[in-house]
């Protein structure tokens, strides 16, 4: 243990020397990541002109004291530009000390120097989250949602005893049925839509029980709430299918637009959903946990 910590002391040293020769360089530019985060957790996309090496350094303030040191595992390249994902764990939570917070890293030119990429300042939310499409890239109308990224309410416990649920765990009700309102457990998501179309919902859910405990409340925008399920036993089922026998969908302009879920039915499980342009994507691709989640932004 003591060897670790002298040995993450010493990277960090390595990666403040490194970050003070470096020099800053005009291709070499950081902008505000689209980052989602759950209680302690911050998680962030950066982009540069150039790939990234060795660490990102990310703190409170401009000062970098204190400041934490993230190694880079793993990084994408998209069209001219890369771009690294990482994750915070902290001991503090940036939202409740800071108006925005701060990242600098290192990147490689072609020709093998070193340049500083930052520092940058980015604004900490302040209004509602509001999430983005997660496919502009590649021409596309997305939204990839984690229940869990807005808090939960009620009796939905956020657990992690079923498997293979995606990201940080899964809603679960542990309330009571409510088979005739739609006032309880209600949770807002927020997203701003950019080409206007047909959309529809997917969510990925689990449950027991037949045609028992296998649905909730949905509601588009003002919309009055409807009965929405998963026919298919088990864990986890993308099943989504209003109560008429058809898909759960909306025509949205363009704007911000919201899904609302509430509770109908206890022990059903919410782990995350999309939301898709119907023009865009075929059932088959659309039911694919490893789709990459939706950044936000606050509005």
């Amino acid at each position: 243990m003591l060897k670790n910590a002298r040995r993450m002391g010493l990277c960090a040293a390595l990666l403040v020397a490194s970050l003070t020769s470096a020099v800053n360089a005009d291709d070499c530019d950081m902008v505000t990541p689209q980052f989602i985060d759950d209680g302690m957790l911050q998680q962030f996309s950066i982009r540069c002109d150039l790939p990234f090496i060795g660490f990102i350094q990310v703190a409170a303030s401009s000062t970098f004291s204190p400041s934490f040191n993230f190694p880079i595992r793993a990084s994408k390249k998209i069209g001219d530009d890369h771009y690294v994902t990482i994750s915070l764990r902290v001991p503090w939570n940036i939202e409740n000390i800071a108006s925005e917070f701060w990242f600098r890293g290192l990147a490689l030119d072609a020709n093998g120097g070193t340049h500083l990429a930052g520092p940058a300042p980015v604004p900490v939310g302040i209004g509602d989250r509001v999430y983005l499409n997660a496919a502009p890239d590649a021409g596309k109308n997305l939204f990839v949602i984690e229940m869990e990224f807005e808090e939960n309410t009620e009796s939905w416990d956020e657990l992690t005893v079923e498997s293979d649920y995606t990201s940080l765990g899964y809603y679960y009700w542990s309330g009571s049925d409510h088979f005739t309102n739609d006032t309880h457990g209600r949770i807002v998501y927020r997203f701003k839509v950019e080409a206007a179309g047909r959309y529809a919902l997917a969510f990925r859910s689990g449950h027991f029980g037949g045609h028992l405990n296998n649905d909730c409340w949905c509601a588009w925008d003002d919309d009055d709430s409807v009965k929405v399920l998963c026919g298919q036993d088990g864990f986890w089922r993308w099943q989504t299918t209003e109560e008429n026998g058809g898909g759960f969908k909306k025509d949205l302009s363009v704007g911000v637009h919201t899904l609302t879920f509430a509770a109908r039915s206890n022990e059903f499980s919410l782990d995350r959903f999309h939301i898709f342009r119907l023009e865009d994507y075929s059932r088959g691709e659309i039911e694919d946990e490893t789709l990459t989640a939706s950044g936000h932004e606050y509005q």
